[in-house]
């Protein structure tokens, strides 16, 4: 039935979502060992997708406002966390990865996995969740801002 016989309000058109970052950006497994080149950046970046193309003022605005946001949001991260205790963290949690890891070539047995849960749950205070929470909200700042300039 037609719609306009009930009269029901008229649905309005979307608005127009940009999806300036391709997801691929990031590797969901390995090593992170060089930045994204810009040619990457640049290479789904076309007039549907991209402010920067077809709204280059509403670009630089929401360029300006992540960055200006995620400036205190680095700077508190990189002052709360130390880098000692990032380190003892990671390599805890690298130590108990890779020994997993090497006892079990094809698929993780579940005495072992029981080392990682351990791993997860010694903390009953919930600091190594609390660690890696920071850790996250430092990261994606951090990317956010670096993705922004690129």
């Amino acid at each position: 039935m037609d719609a306009a016989k009930y009269n029901s309000p008229r649905r309005a058109p979307a608005v127009q979502y940009y999806n300036h970052f391709p997801k691929t950006f990031l590797r969901p497994y390995g090593k992170v060992d060089k930045p994204v080149t810009e040619g990457k950046v640049m290479t789904d970046a076309k007039p549907i997708n991209c402010e920067w193309f077809g709204r280059p003022s509403i670009a630089v605005s929401e360029m300006a406002e992540s960055i200006c946001e995620n400036v205190d949001v680095i700077e508190r991260g990189l002052s709360d966390l130390t880098a000692n205790e990032v380190g003892t963290n990671l390599r805890q949690l690298a130590d108990t990865m890779n020994a997993l890891n090497k006892r079990n070539q094809i698929a993780p047995q579940p005495h072992d996995i029981s080392a990682f849960m351990r791993y997860i749950l010694d903390d009953q205070e919930g600091n190594k969740e609390a660690f890696f929470e920071k850790l996250e909200v430092l990261g994606n700042a951090m990317y956010l801002t670096a993705i922004q300039y690129k």
